[in-house]
């Protein structure tokens, strides 16, 4: 194997086993998100050039679902790092300061 070679991820962080992004997020979700945001913009220009009020509404209810599929998202890969922070709290591997 050549130094140019990409390994796979082992999924472990200095010697402790992590969560890969996959596991951690809904490809669904953010596929629906992402489809809501496009169609949203797609519309708001479809609204600008034709002037009708009820497509931009539409618009922006397109944009705003894709932004809250969005931070759902975020969220539930965010809630990941309160998990194991209160996970290391419970075992008492909490760093505690060093005083020099």
């Amino acid at each position: 194997m050549s130094r140019f070679d990409i390994e796979p991820p082992t999924g472990k962080v200095f010697g402790r086993s992590v969560p890969r992004l996959e596991d951690l997020y809904s490809r669904r979700v953010g596929l629906l998100g992402w489809a809501a945001w496009s169609g949203g913009v797609l519309l708001a220009a479809l609204a600008a050039l034709s002037q009708l009020d009820l497509l931009s509404h539409v618009a922006a209810a397109g944009l705003s679902v894709g932004v809250i599929l969005f931070l759902s998202n975020a969220v539930r890969v965010g809630t990941h790092w309160r998990a194991r922070s209160v996970e290391v709290k419970r075992s008492g591997l909490a760093t505690s300061k060093v005083q020099s």
